[in-house]
């Protein structure tokens, strides 16, 4: 053991002189190409100016001397734009406005058991039965207000607080999507409409605002009109979307009086509901317009510079 200690030893003085040896040959070597690099940067005015923005930190100097990729990275670092709050801010503080309101408002008459005593979910089967959207299921889907009716599969789902509710509020939105499965048996033209433009609308929401953001980015009015083209298909979805909302909203409230599941004292809390939920859709429409219009805006002031 001692004599084989004393070979590694050895050995890795050997190694230590060897590598110092190599070290001082790479210090060596580094030497002499900064002196190179001095004689060269002498003579060429553009390596020049790169040493004259190391030592000043100037974004303008950097965005003139640095490749695409790292003068791509200071513009998405350093581009903002004050205008897009004027157009963000508004549609943001009214959707904020019209989730609170609406949950609120779901709350309170929530609070409220309806006469009758029906469920959410007996309401709407009741309601699809009578006004001739036989086929359709109810079924229960979890989830706080995660009530739909989804067309292509004819199922009408009810979060469980509306589904098992006997509230002023389940019975509300219950038939509120009993409202969309009768449009759907009825063929009402803005909901067959809307179904033609999820896809596309979907496609927009996502894509537009990547296309239009590097329009802005590379300079590109041609890329900022085609952002504006796809999300365009995203505005005329929520604009749609009022109309066969509403009209959901009417249906319900008159079937509910009609078959007598609520009476006249009971209409303005069942309304109250609906008008708060039909909020949500209003304010989302606003935010998808301002932010078209501010593509729209931004594209037009680009094609000005040209």
């Amino acid at each position: 053991m001692i004599a084989r200690g004393g070979w590694l030893s050895d050995r890795s003085g050997w190694l230590s002189d060897r590598g110092a040896a190599a070290l001082g040959r790479g210090s060596a070597a580094a030497h002499k190409a900064k002196c190179a690099k001095k004689q060269r940067s002498a003579r060429d005015p553009v390596l020049l100016d790169r040493q004259k923005f190391a030592s000043t930190s100037s974004v303008n100097a950097a965005l003139s001397l640095a490749p695409w990729p790292r003068r791509l990275k200071f513009l998405i670092v350093f581009h903002f734009d004050p205008l897009y709050l004027a157009f963000l801010v508004p549609g943001m503080l009214l959707s904020f406005w019209a989730s609170a309101r609406v949950k609120s408002t779901f709350n309170k008459y929530s609070q409220v058991a309806s006469r009758r005593g029906w469920t959410g979910a007996a309401a709407a089967r009741e309601l699809i039965r009578q006004r001739g959207a036989d086929g359709v299921r109810v079924e229960e889907t979890p989830g706080f207000l995660s009530d739909h009716y989804d067309p292509s599969a004819r199922v009408l789902r009810l979060s469980p607080d509306v589904f098992h509710g006997r509230s002023l509020a389940a019975l509300g939105v219950a038939a509120h999507e009993a409202g969309h499965a009768i449009q759907h048996a009825k063929k009402y033209g803005p909901l067959s409409f809307r179904s033609l433009v999820v896809k596309p609308a979907m496609i927009g929401s996502n894509l537009a605002p990547i296309i239009a953001t590097a329009g802005f980015f590379l300079q590109s009015a041609n890329l900022v009109w085609l952002g504006v083209i796809t999300f365009s298909a995203f505005v005329l979805f929520t604009l749609v979307t009022l109309p066969v909302e509403f009209d959901a909203s009417n249906r319900a409230v008159a079937a509910l009086q009609e078959t007598g599941m609520i009476d006249a004292a009971e209409v303005p809390g069942a309304r109250a509901v609906l008008r708060a939920a039909a909020m949500t859709y209003v304010a989302s429409a606003v935010s998808a317009i301002l932010q078209l219009l501010y593509f729209v805006l931004r594209a037009n002031s680009m094609n000005d510079r040209d």
